[in-house]
């Protein structure tokens, strides 16, 4: 008889158990089904997972496989396998392939420039990001603050996202005039953040 007791108790956990994951993973995707980008620094670079309407996953890589790999474990949803585009400029055959084993991969394109709302441009260092506030990605390292103050110039940003700054880079842009009205974010190494589109 304490075999039927406890084969009870374990069925109602087993269900009880179950209703609360069907629940919260119910929740979970309601909350990750809205416009987001997640971004992750290793301190030199920064990768991209973008998410759309409709679980449509866009993935900006950097170089390395295991910084691109652990950001896309930390953007995207456990039960999402399929990424609808990759940026691919620069990109190994080895290293798409290792993804496409990993992933269910779309597509991929060297020229993203995406008219919906928002609309997403992402050019070789950068990813511009025209929706409520106007975003700039810096993808890799800054070296030159000339170059900076173009893209600033270019698209009048209200975010502006970095790897980690040198010292030198860091007080030259933080005195430039163009900097003001302008919030400037910068990722170290380990860091992610996560914005809503």
């Amino acid at each position: 008889m304490d075999y039927q007791i406890a084969s009870k108790k374990l069925i109602f956990t087993t269900v009880i158990s179950s209703i609360i994951f069907i629940t919260a993973s119910f929740i979970f995707s309601l909350i990750l089904s809205r416009k987001s980008i997640a971004l992750c620094s290793n301190g030199q670079s920064i990768v991209g997972v973008i998410h759309l309407e409709h679980n449509q996953t866009i993935l900006i890589p950097s170089k390395s496989l295991k910084d691109t790999l652990s950001c896309v474990g930390k953007g995207m949803s456990l039960y999402d396998r399929t990424i609808e585009l990759i940026y691919a400029h620069g990109m190994s055959t080895s290293f798409l392939e290792e993804l496409n084993t990993r992933y269910t991969v779309t597509s991929s394109t060297d020229v993203i420039n995406i008219d919906l709302q928002p609309q997403i441009n992402i050019l070789k260092d950068t990813i511009r990001i025209d929706a409520d506030k106007q975003y700039v990605i810096f993808r890799t390292h800054v070296q030159n603050p000339f170059e900076f103050e173009e893209v600033l110039d270019s698209f009048q940003p209200q975010i502006v996202v970095v790897p980690e700054l040198d010292f030198v880079i860091k007080q030259l842009l933080e005195k430039s005039e163009k900097m003001s009205g302008i919030q400037l974010i910068e990722l170290r190494e380990g860091e992610t953040a996560t914005y809503s589109l």
